[in-house]
């Protein structure tokens, strides 16, 4: 019987690791995630980001075309005169 109350103290930290366990694997679930979601997140402002750029680059592209058309249809203003 002299071993009987240490084997319970044992038993009882052992319940209470166990219980500190569990909370902190519900805790990393959690936060794993939450991480996810931000991966997801991140994604999708990436591609979002690629298509402002695609969009900004197309728009240049354009507006250097137009300047061309612009300059070769000009009316130099010494002819006006």
């Amino acid at each position: 019987m002299k071993y009987h109350t240490p084997l319970l103290a044992l038993h009882s930290q052992i319940a209470q690791c166990d219980t500190a366990l569990d909370g902190m694997k519900i805790t990393l679930e959690k936060f794993r995630s939450e991480l996810e979601t931000v991966a997801k997140e991140i994604d999708g402002i990436q591609a979002k980001s690629e298509d402002i750029k695609t969009s900004a680059k197309n728009r240049k592209d354009v507006q250097k075309n137009v300047d061309g058309v612009v300059k070769s249809v000009l009316i130099q203003p010494d002819l006006i005169r």
